[in-house]
């Protein structure tokens, strides 16, 4: 796909349809600064990354049309203005030199999950990879209600 960068806009709408049936939703397309961002985007993981990111937002999105907020931040970093480092890359967490306790960076975690999901559990577990009940047990350990 890097080299068929024409290809991309093809695929999302192929995606789209398809994920319209399978989620039962009625999605119309992507934005153009969505589009402009999976164009520019250099797909290491190829069509599969692709279809990946386009079933996530499909999961997410809650309108008419995908924009740049239900894409994965790793592609949609620069729209978002993010305060991470380029040198991070694709780390998700920087440990400090001083250390961080695993139950400190599972909250971290969570609670950056539902600010993005606006609160809603069901995409903040989505996010996260776990379950809707798992998420629920981990708030409620962490404090976080």
């Amino acid at each position: 796909m890097r080299e068929r960068k024409d290809d991309v806009p093809v695929l999302v709408e192929h995606f789209i349809q398809r994920y319209n049936v399978q989620f039962r939703k009625s999605v119309t397309g992507i934005t153009p600064e969505g589009l402009k961002l999976l164009m520019a985007y250099a797909w290491p993981g190829n069509v599969r990354e692709l279809k990946n990111a386009i079933e996530r937002a499909m999961i997410l999105v809650d309108q008419d049309m995908i924009d740049v907020t239900q894409l994965p931040i790793r592609i949609s970093e620069p729209a978002r203005g993010s305060v991470l480092p380029q040198a991070a890359g694709d780390q998700l967490v920087k440990l400090p030199p001083e250390g961080a306790g695993l139950d400190d960076v599972e909250k971290e975690l969570i609670q950056q999950a539902l600010q993005y999901a606006n609160g809603n559990k069901t995409k903040a577990s989505k996010l996260l990879k776990i379950s809707r009940d798992t998420l629920r047990y981990k708030v409620q350990k962490h404090g976080l209600e």
